[in-house]
């Protein structure tokens, strides 16, 4: 099994996959979305983004073979809700306008533009 890293600090809370590298880009963090953390990990490189949004009450692990084929293409976010995984829970009872604020945030702290191609 890989070891997991969770990379933090300046040098690359601005590093995102459209960055001029063409070698890929990964990140595995808890992104603070203004008092609560999301998990998210990145692959990949170029645009579009590929949003993958875990699900409910799955975590990113059983997705990497998908993420790795897909990165060999383009970048691609793979994150775990509010609640699930490894992220920080959020305010009960959690609605769609919440699931998709939480998306928003984290994608605009992870520095990672768009177009998005969102994956369920």
């Amino acid at each position: 099994m890989r070891r997991r890293e969770f990379l933090s600090g300046a040098a690359f809370a601005r590093v995102g996959c459209a960055g001029g590298s063409s070698a890929p880009i990964e990140r595995d963090e808890l992104v603070d979305i203004g008092g609560r953390r999301l998990h998210a990990r990145i692959w990949g490189s170029g645009a579009p983004v590929v949003v993958i949004d875990v699900g409910i009450g799955e975590a990113i692990e059983p997705w990497t073979p998908v993420i790795t084929r897909l990165a060999a293409q383009t970048c691609v976010c793979a994150y775990e809700r509010a609640g699930y995984g490894t992220s920080d829970g959020g305010p009960l009872p959690r609605t769609a306008h919440d699931v998709t604020g939480d998306l928003r945030l984290l994608l605009q702290k992870l520095s990672l533009p768009p177009p998005y191609v969102l994956g369920l």
